[in-house]
């Protein structure tokens, strides 16, 4: 499995900012705070219910997770990218 296979499709995070830069700051503050022990902000029980399958969450973020475990196990920037992927992360922004 390639490694680009395993972050959400950039086109969709770039469209949730005015610029990458935003996006970015945003990751990274982000993955600091679960460094320090922050709980992720996706759960298996959110992706199961929002998803109902692997596949169908592989589908809509150009990934390719073998299972919702897996997800939770990744980087802290990964899993920061999802959180933006999925709005769960509240951020004031400008169009």
């Amino acid at each position: 499995m390639s490694l680009s296979t395993l972050f959400p499709r950039p086109d969709i995070l770039l469209n949730k900012f005015a610029n990458v830069y935003i996006l970015v700051l945003i990751a990274a503050r982000r993955a600091k705070q679960l460094e320090q022990g922050a709980l992720p902000l996706l759960t298996v029980p959110y992706l199961q219910a929002r998803f109902g399958s692997v596949e169908a969450m592989n589908r809509e973020w150009g990934t390719s997770f073998r299972s919702f475990e897996e997800v939770l196990r990744q980087k802290s920037i990964t899993l920061a990218l999802l959180e933006i992927l999925e709005d769960r992360i509240a951020v004031g922004r400008e169009r």
